[in-house]
């Protein structure tokens, strides 16, 4: 018997982060020395708009969670060896009760964590036009290597939808502007508030 107290999302947002990385996984990295000219990819069913330095390709992964389907919409690209995600589904009418909303970002998270095999370093709580989130880093792997990763993520719930937004890159990597500029790039419809940190990120190395 299913326990009540315990949040219904976290299997639909483990099995969108495994998704999401076997893409990049996937991506044959290539070098490119242009700078990006990045563009706005709106997305009408998704009621969302995001600035992307290059071109996303939108895919439909169908889950089964608790009796429920849901549908995942991922849109993905690749520029250098950095991989760039927005994804979004819905929960059936119902399900998100405000009460609950921090309970299944927390879940969504350590599913997250759980699912790559990574270690949390870095979490805060976020706003987007008074919508809850959170942002994270995760890393994966070593020092090097190809599973070597850095997970950079935010989690937006708006009314019974997820949103999720992603970058990838290698462990390593030096820091570079467009990673950041992609992320705070998220907006919903007739939306120009910035995201707000609801509280400071909170370091959770050792």
């Amino acid at each position: 018997m299913r326990n009540p107290n315990k949040p219904r999302e976290s299997r639909p947002m483990r099995k969108s982060v495994l998704i999401l990385i076997s893409l990049l996984f996937a991506f044959n990295l290539s070098a490119c020395n242009r700078a990006p000219q990045p563009r706005e990819l709106k997305s009408e069913a998704g009621r969302f708009s995001v600035m992307t330095p290059t071109p996303l390709e939108e895919m439909v992964q169908s889950l089964e969670t608790q009796g429920d389907k849901i549908e995942l919409h991922i849109f993905s690209g690749q520029r250098e060896d950095t991989g760039y995600f927005v994804s979004y589904w819905d929960y059936p009418p119902g399900l998100i009760h405000a009460d609950r909303m921090e309970k299944m970002l927390d879940a969504s998270r350590d599913g997250s964590v759980a699912k790559v095999s990574g270690r949390l370093i870095r979490e805060g709580k976020l706003t987007l036009m008074g919508n809850p989130g959170r942002e994270m880093v995760i890393e994966t792997g070593g020092q090097t290597g190809p599973e070597a990763r850095r997970l950079q993520g935010r989690l937006f719930i708006v009314g019974d939808r997820m949103y999720q937004i992603m970058v990838v890159t290698p462990k390593d990597q030096k820091s570079r502007p467009e990673p950041e500029a992609f992320l705070q790039s998220l907006k919903l419809p007739g939306g120009q508030a910035p995201v707000e940190r609801a509280s400071p990120p909170v370091e959770k190395r050792d």
